[in-house]
């Protein structure tokens, strides 16, 4: 039986195909995805996440609080 009306053979041949991208949540579309190279989404992520230095705090050590009392 097809899946998404694509024969056995397709679906081989596209599994074959993107199988190096990986599936990747789109942010402000609910319910989207979208296939990616997972060099370019590692590189996208460290430059909003770790090298945005202008909209971030780092830190250098980790606060002393104690949240069990």
């Amino acid at each position: 039986m097809p899946i998404a009306g694509l024969s056995l053979e397709e679906l081989i041949l596209a599994h074959r195909l993107l199988s190096k991208f990986i599936i990747v949540p789109l942010d402000k579309n609910t319910g989207t995805a979208a296939l990616c190279c997972p060099h370019w989404y590692c590189s996208l992520t460290l430059t909003a996440f770790i090298r945005d230095s202008e909209h971030y705090v780092h830190l250098t050590h980790a606060p002393q609080h104690s949240y069990a009392e």
